[in-house]
């Protein structure tokens, strides 16, 4: 740990490890994960404050709750408590391979619920007791897709043309609410959840599911020479340049940016930096954003092509239309209307969506052509 001031090392040896996996500044210590554990050091001295280690090999992710950490290493879970004990008798195995993606895993209520590629329970959060003796078994080869319900405070997972409601107040096993017929599933990249129930949506393809597990709509595209080319699959992202260009925007018209942290005591604390003779003209803030799409379109050239791109409230899906041809159709998640086509005249588009304005940017031989977005 070098001095700020002159770069000499504070500490009398280095930390040494082979490979850290988490670090978080808690004021007057560190917390440093490595592959094989993780412990707290003392920043003045650099000295560790548990006598031992937590450990578990292959350590991939360490989860702060409250004053406790869940950790997880290889396919097992642990939680110890902020003096380095065990909480739980045993590790919990929550996939069948380490290599198994996690799509959550964290407190909700008084459990703790994970869902990985291979299997989805509840473990109660004092015992570490699972809920259900069996857990839910996912299609390993088919996309888990978890979504948060805020009014209920509960995950609807889809998985192998199904539909999952895990409610952490209720014990029960949850048996699938709606078992719907995907054409294209293994190329599902998105879930999105409404008043009325839940939108499943893929590069071709936008399916509406109400709460009593009955379709309302389904949408399912062709796209032009896609015999001849490989569509990329996985998440396309919530709008590929939304984060980049809200972040220029809030940071130009705010002039703020707010980061997390961690109290001595463990506490999750936030602290906002100003920026100075922050103001910006509405020109100004077109700028930011005009700069940051032409950057993101540029930077596209040469790279492997996908054409389907979505958002929260739309999926904008590169179709073959019998009368237009080529298009790009904007379907509206909340009813699946087409609310507009726009005639595209390449077999690989490169075009870019405005997140906050929805205004489409697109290129065609070396030509930038701008539509405003419909709603």
């Amino acid at each position: 740990m070098p001095n700020t001031e002159n770069g000499k090392s504070i500490w009398s040896e280095s930390i040494k490890t082979k490979k850290v996996v988490y670090l978080e500044d808690w004021g007057t210590k560190l917390l440093i994960a490595h592959y094989g554990g993780f412990n707290f050091f003392d920043l003045k001295t650099g000295e560790k404050i548990w006598k031992k280690d937590a450990r578990g090999d292959g350590l991939k992710r360490v989860i702060p709750i409250d004053q406790d950490f869940l950790y997880v290493a290889e396919n097992e879970m642990m939680l110890i408590n902020k003096n380095g004990e065990k909480l739980w008798k045993s590790f919990i195995e929550i996939a069948d391979e380490k290599e198994d993606p996690i799509y959550y895993l964290g407190k909700v209520g008084e459990k703790v619920m994970y869902l990985t590629g291979t299997y989805g329970n509840m473990v109660d959060y004092k015992s570490g007791r699972k809920l259900w003796k069996r857990n839910i078994k996912f299609n390993e080869k088919r996309p888990v897709l978890p979504t948060f319900d805020e009014a209920s405070q509960s995950y609807l997972v889809y998985n192998d043309e199904k539909l999952y409601k895990f409610n952490p107040t209720i014990d029960d096993k949850p048996e699938p609410f709606a078992e719907v017929n995907i054409k294209r599933e293994k190329e599902l990249n998105g879930i999105e959840l409404f008043p009325w129930g839940v939108v499943l949506s893929g590069p071709v393809e936008v399916m509406g599911v109400g709460m009593d597990g009955k379709e309302i709509y389904h949408k399912t595209y062709t796209q032009p020479g896609e015999g001849n080319r490989m569509l990329v699959k996985g998440l396309a992202g919530a709008g590929s340049i939304a984060l980049g260009i809200n972040a220029a925007k809030n940071y130009a018209e705010g002039g703020e940016i707010t980061m997390s942290y961690r109290d001595e005591n463990g506490n999750a604390r936030e602290s906002t930096i100003r920026k100075e003779n922050a103001s910006k003209t509405a020109a100004g803030d077109a700028s930011v954003v005009g700069s940051d799409i032409l950057g993101q379109l540029t930077s596209r050239y040469g790279k492997r092509f996908n054409a389907m791109k979505q958002n929260r409230d739309f999926s904008y899906i590169y179709a073959k239309d019998e009368v237009a041809g080529k298009v790009l159709v904007k379907v509206r998640k909340a009813d699946g209307v087409e609310v507009d086509k726009l005639i595209f005249k390449n077999d690989r588009p490169v075009y870019e969506i405005d997140s906050a304005t929805q205004n489409i940017f697109y290129i065609y031989d070396n030509k930038l052509m701008i539509f405003d977005a419909k709603k």
